[in-house]
């Protein structure tokens, strides 16, 4: 399957989360989003810290991206991310 086009999804923000390698020397972080929406739950990931840090618990944003596959398991990657007035 390919998945080139962007792609929205929408909903409220249930969870926020840093991965970070177990090397201590690594600058490397990814940050996840959990989003649910229309009673699916959706992970994003970024490595951008300012959009990470743009959102916070519980509330409702629209995010921008693409699909990506890491071990033959789509990832949705955020490019853009806003909230959106409740």
């Amino acid at each position: 399957m390919n998945l080139c086009d962007r792609f929205e999804i929408s909903g409220v923000v249930q969870k926020t989360r840093v991965i970070m390698p177990k090397k201590a020397d690594s600058n490397w972080r990814q940050y996840v989003i959990v989003v649910a929406g229309l009673g699916k739950v959706f992970h994003l990931k970024t490595e951008d810290e300012k959009l990470f840090l743009s959102v916070g618990i519980g509330q409702t944003v629209r995010a921008t991206g693409d699909f990506s596959f890491f071990n033959n398991i789509p990832q949705f990657d955020v490019a853009r991310i806003e909230q959106l007035d409740d």
